[in-house]
């Protein structure tokens, strides 16, 4: 089965990591048509720059992933990704484009961990000042 469009409202922080988060992303891309959109839109309640290298971080791994940002935008309460799934010769242009590495070399885990939300580091800090103590 295979859709035109796919929505994720506030649904990618809810992972509690990285990792769950590509996995959701990776399902949406396989059951997608061939230039499906995905839409994604997630809480930041911050001023606009504050979270930029990690939105930054989330766009690269969308690219490597096999999607093209057509549209993204920071609203005062969240982030709108307006994502198309490209095919396979599209991807490898559009990563050569980018000079980011060719679908062949890319490590999965190194684009699991682009997907960070802010709530990442605060529970890791927790984790470390509760093993400290």
């Amino acid at each position: 089965e295979s859709f035109q469009i796919v929505v994720f409202c506030f649904l990618l922080e809810y992972f509690p990591a990285t990792t769950p988060r590509y996995e959701c992303c990776a399902k949406a891309r396989q059951v997608l048509q061939e230039n499906g959109i995905l839409i994604i839109l997630t809480p930041d309640s911050c001023h606009q720059q504050r979270n930029n290298a990690i939105i930054k971080k989330w766009k690269e791994a969308f690219l490597q992933m096999g999607f093209q940002r057509v549209y993204y935008e920071k609203l005062q309460h969240f982030h709108g990704f307006v994502l198309r799934k490209l095919g396979k010769e599209q991807h490898r242009l559009a990563l050569l484009e980018a000079n980011l590495p060719t679908l062949e070399s890319q490590n999965l885990h190194e684009i699991a961990a682009k997907l960070v939300i802010p709530q990442d580091f605060n529970s890791r800090k927790e984790k470390y000042s509760t093993n400290a103590e």
